[in-house]
């Protein structure tokens, strides 16, 4: 670790005068979280240099139109009318990317604002070796380090498929993520179709399964992978694809119709 990184904590006024800490009041401290250190543009490209992975945390379009080399993409925030809303799948893509919690991560966005939010969030869920980028993006651009956009791909779209042209594109070896509960699945589904419910029943109707994005993580290492998305009607697999582009997946396709769409077109099926 560079020495002149700088500690986020209360400064030290001295030898203090008060009686020795009592034993509890040490193991209290040394289970304490650590402090979220600052880095500088150039400290942080030599952690990068060294091993050190960079989570950049601004929104997808941000992070496309360019970063650091070999950043990975976790939006903390969304782009909503009016402004930016927290990305609520943020923690669980985060823990499906870095497993690790006492590796040593460097965050960053435009500025250092929201990759302090995100140093924070992730400070409560266990991370203890995190550094903030300051001065963010802007700073490294301004700096002349590196950088690097998405291999000339556009932002993300969405795109609708038909089940006659989700039915071909899996001929041309595209996987299909199923996202419909397992009884469903069970019952039917398209061959070869992996299922990663992104809700679950639960009472007075269905709610978000926390581990989806973890699930998803797991089955589709590469975000650059195009993926076939369905569900029971087409409704579910588009709040799916959404959550996998928040996390950073660029080629996405919802059936349209889904399964009951998929059946009436008479095309393969399994159980």
């Amino acid at each position: 670790m560079i020495a002149s990184l700088r500690m986020i904590a209360r400064p030290r006024f001295g030898i203090s005068r008060h009686p020795a800490p009592h034993a509890t009041q040490r193991a209290a401290a040394a289970s304490a979280p650590a402090a979220i250190k600052e880095g500088s543009c150039p400290e942080v490209h030599a952690l990068m240099g060294s091993g050190k992975r960079y989570l950049d945390v601004r929104t997808v379009e941000e992070f496309v139109a360019g970063h650091a080399p070999g950043a990975i993409n976790v939006p903390v925030k969304l782009a909503v009318a009016g402004g930016m809303a927290p990305n609520p799948e943020f923690p669980s893509a985060v823990a499906a990317t870095f497993t690790d919690m006492s590796e040593a991560i460097v965050v960053g966005c435009k500025s250092g604002a929201r990759s302090m939010v995100a140093c924070e969030i992730m400070k409560a869920s266990g991370y203890n070796d995190l550094t903030n980028v300051t001065g963010g993006w802007m700073a490294w651009d301004s700096a002349g380090l590196p950088t690097e956009k998405g291999a000339g791909a556009p932002a993300p779209v969405i795109k609708e498929r038909t089940p006659s042209e989700v039915h071909a594109q899996m001929g041309n070896g595209k996987r299909f993520l199923d996202v419909r509960t397992v009884e469903e699945f069970v019952a039917g589904h398209a061959p070869g179709a992996i299922n990663v419910p992104v809700k679950l029943a639960a009472p007075g109707g269905m709610a978000l399964n926390p581990d989806f994005p973890a699930g998803v993580a797991a089955a589709f290492a590469d975000k650059s992978e195009t993926i076939m998305v369905g569900c029971g009607g087409g409704i579910r697999s588009m709040a799916a694809c959404e959550i996998m582009k928040a996390s950073g997946y660029r080629d996405l396709t919802n059936l349209t119709g889904g399964f009951s769409a998929w059946q009436s077109a008479g095309l393969p099926t399994e159980k």
